[in-house]
C-alpha cells in the first residue's frame, strides 16, 4: 500500500471519528429526529390510554440536554391550571407524568393567582405617582402544605424567624381552575417586599415609608398580610455601585401593626432583632469558612 494511499485512509478515517463526535454533542445538546419521534409516539399513547376523557392536547415536544430527557408539554383548552408534561427517555421509554407535581397538587393554581397578585402590586410599585426610588419591589402570595400546620415537627423544623402566625395558602385547598379574588387572598397571605434607596435611613423614615406603603395599598384595594421593608443609602454611582454602611429593615412586619401608636417602638424593636439575625450568621458564615493563612 502506497503512503497516498494510507494518507488518504487516515485522513477518512479521522474525519469519520469527528463526524461521530459531532453527531454524539449534537445528540447530547439538541436530541435527534428518531428520538424525538419515538417520546411523541410514547406520549401520546400515554395521553390517550390516561387522559382519553378529557382535552388534554400535547402542544409540543422539547428536548432537554440537562437530563437528555424528552418532554411532551401537555395542556387543555378547557383549563387554565391544566398544563403539565409527561417525561421520556431517548429511547422513549416513559420516566414520569407530571400532572400530580403540577396540577393536582395545586402548584399550577397558586402560579397563577401569585401572578395576579404581582401585577396588582406592580400597578402601584411601577407607578409613576411611586414617591420611593427601589430596585427590588414586590409583591407575593405565600403558599403552603397542609403539613406545616398539623405536622409538628415540621412546624418546628420550618419555624419562621419572628415567631408571627403560621400564614398563608393552604395548597390541599386550591380548586384547580377556581375563581378567586387575589385582593381578598392578599389579606390573608400577601407578603410584600419593597428596598428602598434613600439618605434618610432611620427608624422614623422607616415608618413614615410603611405607612404610606399600606395607605396607597389600601387605596388601590390591595391587601396583605406582612411586609418586609429595606432602607439603604443610595449606590454611589454606575461605576462603582457601591452603597454606605447602615440599613434599616423589618422582616414580616405585620399589616395590622402598621399604625401609628407605638410604631417607631415596634419598628426599632424589629430592625434590631434582624440585625442581631444578621450578625448571628455573619459570625456562623465566618467560622465555617476558613480564613486564609500564609504558609
Amino acid at each position: 500500500m502506497n503512503r497516498k494511499k494510507i494518507l488518504k485512509i487516515t485522513a477518512l478515517i479521522v474525519a469519520l471519528v469527528l463526524l461521530g463526535g459531532l453527531a454524539w454533542f449534537a445528540n447530547g445538546m439538541i436530541g435527534n429526529p428518531i428520538s424525538r419521534h419515538l417520546a411523541t409516539k410514547t406520549a401520546t399513547k400515554h395521553l390517550e390510554a390516561n387522559y382519553s376523557d378529557t382535552t388534554y392536547k400535547i402542544d409540543e415536544v422539547i428536548y432537554s440536554f440537562k437530563d437528555g430527557h424528552y418532554y411532551a408539554r401537555v395542556s387543555s383548552p378547557d383549563s387554565i391550571d391544566g398544563d403539565f408534561s409527561i417525561e421520556i427517555n431517548m429511547l422513549g421509554k416513559l420516566i414520569d407524568d407530571h400532572y400530580d407535581t403540577y396540577v393536582a397538587d395545586g402548584t399550577n393554581t397558586a402560579r397563577r393567582l401569585d401572578m395576579d397578585y404581582r401585577q396588582l402590586v406592580d400597578s402601584v410599585f411601577q407607578s409613576d405617582t411611586f414617591p420611593y426610588v427601589s430596585e427590588i419591589d414586590y409583591g407575593t402570595l405565600e403558599f403552603i402544605p397542609q403539613s406545616y400546620f398539623t405536622d409538628e415537627k415540621i412546624h418546628n423544623e420550618v419555624k419562621d424567624l419572628h415567631d408571627i402566625p403560621w400564614y398563608g395558602i393552604i395548597y390541599e385547598d386550591l380548586i384547580i381552575d377556581g375563581v378567586y379574588d387575589v385582593r381578598e387572598l392578599g389579606k390573608k397571605a400577601g407578603h410584600i417586599i419593597l428596598y428602598v434607596d434613600t439618605d434618610d435611613v432611620t427608624v422614623d423614615n422607616a415608618c413614615e415609608v410603611l405607612l404610606n406603603v399600606k395607605e396607597m395599598l389600601d387605596n388601590a384595594g390591595i391587601g396583605f398580610y406582612c411586609i418586609d421593608l429595606v432602607l439603604e443609602y443610595p449606590r454611589t454611582s454606575d461605576e462603582h455601585p457601591v452603597r454606605k454602611e447602615g440599613r434599616v429593615e423589618v422582616e414580616s412586619f405585620l399589616y395590622t401593626d402598621i399604625y401609628e401608636d407605638g410604631l417607631f417602638d415596634r419598628v426599632s424593636e424589629a430592625n434590631e432583632k434582624i440585625a442581631a439575625w444578621h450578625a448571628e450568621q455573619d459570625k456562623l458564615y465566618k467560622d465555617f469558612i476558613p480564613e486564609n493563612t500564609e504558609e
